[in-house]
Formats: structure tokens, sequence, C-alpha cells
């Protein structure tokens, strides 16, 4: 797909490429999450570092584009950050707890419960 950005102005070129850049990290953090396919080899797999990195970035970029952004662009990453935050903290509480259970070893725990 090819985008006419030559025919758009500066502005409106740069606000449409950040909302990109902003969508292929959520891409990345969904992908990590466990929620889309991985395109190598199409499978779902969680890797939660990488996912943190990618919410991380989210993060960086509030910090540093704050104030500067437009409100419909602001509004969304802001909305972006808060919905993959949430659901990597959830992930990572689960994992936590997993850990938790598999180190005290309860009875009746096993991998498929």
């Amino acid at each position: 797909m090819e985008l006419p950005l030559k025919e758009l102005p500066e502005e409106k070129k740069h606000m449409l490429l950040f909302m990109m850049l902003l969508q292929q990290y959520e891409k990345i953090a969904s992908m990590n999450m466990g929620e889309l396919p991985n395109p190598v080899h199409n499978q779902k797999e969680v890797d939660l570092k990488s996912a943190r990195f990618a919410v991380d970035t989210l993060q960086m970029l509030r910090a540093y584009t704050s104030g500067n952004l437009n409100s419909d662009t602001s509004e969304y990453l802001e909305s972006l950050y808060t919905k993959l935050s949430g659901k990597l903290s959830t992930l990572v509480a689960e994992e936590e707890a997993k850990k938790a259970d598999s180190d005290i070893g309860f009875p009746g725990k096993t991998e498929e419960n």
C-alpha cells in the first residue's frame, strides 16, 4: 500500500507517520503478549520482556511528546498506552502467580491446571 505522503502538508504527514509508529509498537506489544500470531511462523507466543520494551517505548514517547501533539493524537497515544500497560500488568501478575504456586508446590497443581 502506497501512501500519498507527497501530497500532504508537512504537519499532516508527520502526524500520519507518528500514528503509524504507534501502531507498530501496538502490534509488537500485542504479538509479544500472545494476542497476535508471530508473522515469521504464524503462531502465538508470549515474550513479556519484549512486550515490556514496546510498552516502555510508548511510555517514553508519551513523555517526550507531552504538549506537542494535537488532541486526537495525544488521546490515541494515552489510550493505547493505558490499554497495553494494563494488559501487560495482568500478564505479569498471572506469570508471577504461576511461579509462586510452583515454588510453593501446592498439591494438585500441575502445568495442565
